[in-house]
């Protein structure tokens, strides 16, 4: 179909099925929509009288930053490629050889990883990582172990040489930091040997009969209202202290300067007002919000293999008036595209400007105790027997939310489901036909919820129940 493309009738664009879109002014350029949402340029050309499909990428408004081409851009992308196929040259054959340099790249880095002297720990851990393929996601933090858990203890042993006890003795040490690091950084050596085995690097395994060490226990904890509460009030302090000239920390978060602290801050409230995972927060970008100016701002969580979405789909969350201001707020601190940017210096990036930052302990133990401290304080005004809030972590704001949506606000189960993100219910061929999305259900729902919240934090949180929404047939 060809049509007069604009950005205002691309932007109100939805398909029931997959629905292609010819520019009428550029010839070849396509526009590609999906009923999940998914709007992307290609071109269509022919070289040496065959037909081809060439992708630009994906579309974008143009009044927003990040990846994708607005109208404009692509037409002149589709341009500039129908110059060069004229001029005899095939995009797809330049994009297959970029490809292949990146592969032969990707060998050399392995190769000089391993070469020069004897294979070390570092070597080979550094190879393995070279070599093998990772999400993003569990690249960063594989390497952020091999430097900080693995390299500085272990990597100048030779690979061969390192015994079954030294990795016992190793892997305790950081036990007795955490259980969870423990077994990650456990995991990512023990993957680098197995690679180095089959690449004939090493002969033996001094991981054989070696559990992981640590032990991790999932909690289930859902914050009560007086909890949430407290820890809201504690949020507002820790603000109200990082805003002032000189504030008065204790000495453990010394070290956790002003800005950072806020935007832990602003990364926690975001978490109570959308439910979603922490990853998912820190690691938002600018191009993924829209309308945030509108009546409906709309925060998109991409999926696939490069995304934050852990069911793979990308994630669509409502955003009520509080968890839109947070946004904007980021926004206009920031200069890149991550709203939550490494600011430390000498962290982790693996090549990124815009890496997010990873979550603290330091901070979560200065909110513990904050919170700590109010809790109890509240208890004794009451006359009531003092004791600190029972231990939870940062994940149990999702159980929260999840259960005071279904039941505190009366929210139906599969809007509830839909929140969280998490993988409809029941046999595979029904989820993959029912995708309705509900969105206006789910803005209902973190709108009520917002309020709620507003409630619980000024103590007043005996208010009125929404009633259950009735899904829409699609």
């Amino acid at each position: 179909m060809k049509v007069e493309l604009t950005e205002q009738a691309i932007r109100s664009l939805k398909a029931t099925e997959r629905l292609d879109l010819w520019d009428s002014k550029v010839t070849g350029l396509v526009l590609r929509v999906t009923p999940n949402g998914v709007k992307t340029w290609g071109l269509w050309y022919r070289f040496n009288g065959q037909r081809r499909r060439y992708t630009l990428g994906s579309w974008k408004r143009e009044d927003t930053r990040g990846k994708g081409l607005p109208l404009a851009a692509a037409r002149r992308e589709a341009e500039r490629l129908l110059a060069e196929i004229r001029l005899g040259r095939d995009p797809q054959a330049g994009r297959l050889q970029a490809r292949i340099d990146e592969a032969r790249r990707v060998e050399e880095e392995q190769r000089l990883a391993v070469a020069g002297g004897p294979l070390t720990v570092e070597r080979l851990v550094r190879g393995c990582l070279a070599a093998i393929t990772l999400s993003p996601k569990t690249g960063r933090e594989w390497h952020r172990l091999a430097e900080v858990e693995i390299i500085p203890t272990l990597g100048v042993r030779p690979a061969a040489d390192l015994t079954k006890p030294e990795v016992r003795e190793w892997s305790r040490a950081i036990v007795a930091r955490s259980h969870y690091t423990a077994n990650r950084a456990f995991e990512v050596l023990r993957r680098a040997y197995s690679w180095a085995l089959g690449e004939d690097l090493v002969t033996t395994m001094p991981f054989l009969g070696l559990n992981k060490p640590g032990t991790e226990e999932q909690s289930d904890r859902v914050l009560s209202a007086d909890e949430i509460r407290t820890i809201w009030r504690a949020l507002d302090e820790l603000v109200a202290e990082a805003a002032g000239p000189k504030p008065k920390l204790p000495k453990r978060t010394a070290k956790l300067r002003a800005r950072e602290r806020i935007a832990y801050i602003d990364a926690v409230r975001l978490l109570f007002l959308t439910g979603t995972r922490r990853d998912m927060v820190l690691g938002a970008k600018r191009g993924e919000f829209e309308g945030l100016e509108g009546k409906e701002p709309r925060w998109t969580v991409p999926g696939g293999f490069a995304g934050r979405s852990k069911s793979g789909r990308p994630h669509v969350v409502p955003l009520s008036a509080m968890a839109a201001d947070i946004v904007r707020r980021r926004v206009s601190e920031v200069s890149g595209e991550a709203l939550f940017p490494v600011t430390r210096r000498g962290a982790i990036t693996n090549g990124d400007p815009n890496a997010p930052m990873t979550w603290s302990s330091r901070f979560v133990a200065e909110l513990r105790d904050r919170a700590d401290t109010l809790f109890v304080a509240e208890l004794k005004d009451q006359r009531r027997t003092a004791s600190a809030i029972p231990r939870w972590t940062i994940h149990n704001i999702r159980h929260a939310v999840g259960t005071h949506l279904r039941e505190d606000l009366g929210v139906s189960s599969e809007v509830v489901s839909l929140i969280l993100g998490h993988t409809p219910p029941g046999p595979r061929v029904s989820r993959t036909y029912n995708r309705a999305e509900l969105l206006p259900e789910r803005q209902a729902a973190l709108v009520a919820w917002a309020e709620w919240l507003k409630r619980v934090a000024s103590g007043k949180n005996q208010g009125a129940r929404i009633m259950p929404m009735k899904s829409r047939r699609r």
